[in-house]
């Protein structure tokens, strides 16, 4: 089957006519791994690449400890912008356990008035143990006190460093500003980002005071995702966004005024329904409205479809979610 017309976008029944080959194919060839993708879905070996040569030790950008070496091809280079423990401009220190990572561009705001800087969100995976370093911000801002988690928020601002030893331009990386956006969470893990400057950060846990998913209890319940506004100057309140699910999520990708949300759990037993896994998810917000309040639970039919069993295989319906408009935050 052919595809004749004007260039650029085919049809989805055209797409789909193209047979297996063909359409992989089609797909590959418009991207950087044309040429590998084309051969792979006819069943030829991959061709040989030249790559970038071999590893080298490369210390960072203006650093001589050996003992901080990367092993890199020769022309690339690299810098370490935050450790954990460094003071932030908070007066706190900056967490470890460092996981899923937004970055946005910086329009310009009151501590940071130009735009050529990027905004880069972190999310922290404690998960209340030992030696973990709370994100700390504060009575009134923390959902959940008695836990670690959260996002911290750098401000990066890039300018010429040097050259090289092969005579290529190296940047320097400055921190303008540092501090912690998103605490009383816990076990941050994926999330996603959204048009509108906002990183949605995911608790890959459920627990809550009665246990949970990692054999601990909390004063609140866990097992959320939460809006962080990333041009935001200061730390945010941390809502919980009850009607996207309670369970324990791992990513979330926004398209097209829907939220999508995987879940990190693997095939197991239960003693209700015989099997549970993982499900695929979306939260459809009314448009142009924000979340809705923290106190209103998710309608009693999404609840019950939550809890049946999934797979990779199989796709569920959900319900399309309404709610009111609010003033401000909105998505």
């Amino acid at each position: 089957m052919s595809i004749q017309g004007r260039p650029g976008r085919i049809s989805r029944r055209a797409f789909l006519g193209l047979g297996g080959v063909s359409a992989a194919a089609l797909l590959l060839s418009s991207g950087p791994f044309g040429v590998l993708g084309a051969r792979v879905a006819e069943g030829q070996p991959p061709s040989a690449a030249a790559g970038y040569g071999p590893l080298v030790p490369k210390p960072p950008a203006g650093g001589t400890d050996p003992t901080q070496y990367l092993y890199l091809p020769a022309e690339f280079n690299y810098q370490v912008i935050s450790r954990q423990g460094q003071p932030m401009r908070d007066g706190t220190p900056t967490p470890g356990i460092l996981d899923a990572m937004g970055a946005f561009p910086d329009a310009g705001n009151r501590v940071n008035p130009t735009d050529d800087t990027t905004i880069l969100i972190r999310n922290h995976e404690n998960r209340e143990r030992p030696g973990e370093v709370k994100v700390a911000t504060g009575p009134g801002f923390e959902y959940d006190e008695a836990t670690f988690g959260g996002n911290t928020k750098l401000v990066m601002k890039r300018q010429k460093f040097g050259m090289d030893t092969n005579q290529n331009t190296v940047y320097e990386d400055t921190v303008a500003d540092s501090f912690a956006i998103l605490g009383g969470t816990s076990t941050n893990c994926a999330g996603g980002e959204t048009p509108f400057k906002k990183w949605i950060t995911c608790e890959e846990v459920v627990k809550g005071p009665s246990g949970g998913s990692d054999g601990k209890t909390s004063p609140k319940k866990h097992g959320y995702v939460f809006e962080v506004n990333a041009i935001a100057d200061g730390p945010v309140p941390a809502p919980p966004i009850v009607a996207a699910g309670r369970f324990v999520h791992e990513a979330a990708a926004w398209r097209s005024g829907v939220l999508y949300l995987t879940e990190d759990r693997r095939i197991m037993s239960d003693p209700k329904l015989g099997q549970i896994g993982a499900c695929f998810y979306r939260y459809t917000p009314t448009s142009g409205s924000a979340r809705p309040p923290t106190s209103q639970r998710p309608p009693a039919s999404w609840r019950r479809s939550r809890s049946r069993a999934c797979s990779t295989r199989t796709w569920m319906p959900r319900p399309r979610l309404a709610y009111r408009s609010r003033p401000s935050g909105s998505w």
